[in-house]
């Protein structure tokens, strides 16, 4: 690997650059030549993608260069659940700025372009941070979440300012539910429809890839866990995964639950309770 005197590999050095000539270059090292955007560090210890994520030029390719999807970043490891019919995958939306811009729109008077605190509320109960349960316990948590913020201190809250809150406090990561079978895949979008996201895990999009768009290169290293998985098939393939479910992610499960908190059968009862509602 090629470096300069100051010890930045060749890729670095260019990711830099705030040129097209630059941007054209690393395209052309990282998309045609494979040379490595996230690994691989200079002599501050950063990657290419952070210097090019920092840069203006390069900045919108370097979000989503080498990602599922040219949006989603897929981490290292096992996935979440493989079964015979699908894969869940935690990722990383690059554009998850998106769906926040769309809750603010739902919840903002067409009329004005920014939100007051009751709108901000119901954004945040929409995106399921905080419940409607308790009333004074969320008063008291949407206070300090509308002073957070209103970086502005105008007593509104703007799109951007809904969308750099959401990000820190909710951030990017979603799950994939990858399926092979049309039919349960269009069960589970149907099911949802009209649902509570409250009670039933909302979907945020859906993707169904067609022949011309390979998964193979992303989803291999997932399905290397299969193996011994009595609930797998043999013949899974990476391309029978064609059909995308992207939900929010998560931070524990029932399984999760169970294994680390060993709830009694009144804590079970209150879980199953809230899940029934």
């Amino acid at each position: 690997e090629g470096r300069n005197a100051e010890g930045s590999p060749l890729l670095h050095v260019a990711a830099a650059l705030d040129s097209k000539e630059a941007l054209g270059f690393c395209k052309f090292l990282v998309d045609e030549i494979g040379v490595d955007f996230d690994t691989i560090t200079d002599e501050v210890g950063r990657t290419a993608r952070q210097i090019a994520e920092g840069n203006a030029t390069m900045s919108a390719w370097a979000k989503s260069a080498c990602t599922f999807l040219d949006r989603y970043r897929l981490p290292k490891g096992p996935p979440i659940h493989i079964s015979a019919t699908c894969v869940v995958i935690k990722a990383e939306d690059t554009k998850m700025e998106e769906f926040y811009e769309e809750r603010f729109d739902k919840h903002k008077n067409p009329d004005s372009p920014d939100i007051g605190k009751s709108e901000f509320l119901e954004a945040l109960q929409d995106l399921i941070l905080i419940t409607v349960k308790d009333n004074d316990k969320n008063d008291s948590v949407a206070d300090q979440y509308f002073k957070r913020a209103d970086t502005g201190k105008t007593d509104r809250i703007s799109k951007k300012e809904f969308v750099h809150f959401c990000l820190g406090e909710i951030g990017q990561n979603v799950a994939l539910k990858l399926m092979r079978k049309n039919d349960q895949f269009n069960r589970e979008l149907e099911g949802r429809e009209g649902l509570d996201n409250k009670h039933v895990m909302r979907v945020i999009r859906s993707h169904v890839l067609d022949e011309n768009d390979s998964v193979a290169t992303f989803i291999v290293p997932f399905l290397s866990y299969n193996a011994g998985n009595p609930n797998a098939l043999k013949d899974c393939k990476p391309d029978y995964y064609r059909r995308v479910l992207v939900m929010p992610f998560g931070d524990r499960n029932l399984d999760t639950i169970y294994r680390s908190e060993r709830p009694d059968t009144n804590a079970v009862r209150s879980i199953m309770k809230q899940v029934g509602e």
